[in-house]
């Protein structure tokens, strides 16, 4: 087991929280289905409300499949370069915008526009100040809600397999081949600003951290073989990748239940209960890797995600 067994259930149980939290926010933010009759044939559409930063990328089918692409390459590009001369303050400030923007969209679904930008500075600025294990885990599962509910309404389920898939390769050639994803994970672990779910913990002692540590001596013990110190974390992606799944799988299940003639409401219900079955795929598949890895070693999530979700996916098509 990588982790000892208490703080695996409880990333777990984080990760399975912030598929909840996303479907459920994505649910809310989803508004009606449009249908028009087009040369004949009827075609349906979902309609969701605007978002705190305004109206959502106007692309659609491989368009959004190149956007998303594009966006984690050039992602990818600029903190390869700020890891490589340990700019960390640039780091920070470019996360701490990243987390404001994403949890103020997530917020922005269940209260006012200005008061979810308030609470999303709020948070932000908690989360890499003052940091502790309950808020900044809680502003990543917001983070991840907010970046569904942006980019859901632009896929479909056939463009979110490829991207899958894509990812998937991507990030055992990242962490298996060429490494940079080490690079960065370690980066960003150092900095007290990692972009995903940490828990702080002694393995020695079996103690849970209930402040992420702030010594530099810890911070780098947290990084060597050996060390007392652990960090158990999950990277961004590896959270974020199936809940666009789970979303789309969600969505599409909307359109084609009030195709059919289900009511709107009654079709939102069902077609959140199926997205769970993916969620909960991409969890079982989650507690596996941590169950089955090694202490002190680096895997991709992604390939072991995808297989989830996809089994959940199928079992959808089988209820």
């Amino acid at each position: 087991m990588k982790h000892e067994w208490h703080v695996t259930v409880l990333l777990v149980i984080i990760f399975l929280l912030s598929q909840l939290v996303g479907l459920f926010l994505v649910q809310g933010s989803l508004q009606d289905i449009t249908c028009e009759v087009v040369e004949g044939l009827e075609e349906c559409e979902p309609a969701y409300t605007d978002t705190v930063v305004g109206a959502r990328p106007e692309t659609r089918g491989f368009g959004s499949l190149l956007y998303i692409i594009i966006g984690v390459g050039v992602g990818t590009a600029l903190l390869l370069l700020i890891a490589k001369y340990q700019k960390t303050s640039l780091w920070r400030v470019w996360f701490f915008i990243a987390v404001w923007l994403a949890t103020s969209i997530a917020l922005g679904v269940v209260m006012p526009f200005v008061a979810a930008w308030v609470l999303g500075l709020l948070l932000a600025a908690w989360k890499l100040w003052r940091p502790n294990i309950v808020i900044y885990n809680v502003a990543e599962v917001l983070m991840y809600a907010g970046i569904a509910v942006l980019i859901v309404p632009i896929l479909d389920v056939f463009w979110m397999v490829i991207l899958l898939l894509l990812i998937s390769a991507y990030d055992m050639v990242a962490v298996w081949k060429s490494r940079h994803m080490v690079t960065m994970a370690k980066f960003i672990t150092g900095s007290n600003a990692f972009a995903g779910l940490v828990i702080p913990y002694d393995h020695k002692k079996k103690r849970i951290y209930g402040r992420l540590p702030r010594q530099q001596r810890v911070k780098q013990a947290s990084l060597e073989k050996g060390s007392r110190y652990k960090n158990a974390i999950l990277g961004g992606g590896d959270i974020t990748f199936p809940l666009l799944f789970a979303g789309v799988v969600m969505q599409g299940n909307v359109v084609k239940l009030v195709q059919s003639g289900v009511p709107f409401l009654v079709a939102v219900q069902s077609s959140f209960l199926l997205a769970l079955i993916v969620s909960l795929g991409a969890t079982v598949a989650i507690a596996g890797l941590f169950l089955f890895a090694q202490k002190d070693k680096f895997y991709p999530a992604m390939p072991f995600v995808t297989a989830g979700c996809l089994l959940g996916w199928i079992v959808t098509l089988l209820v």
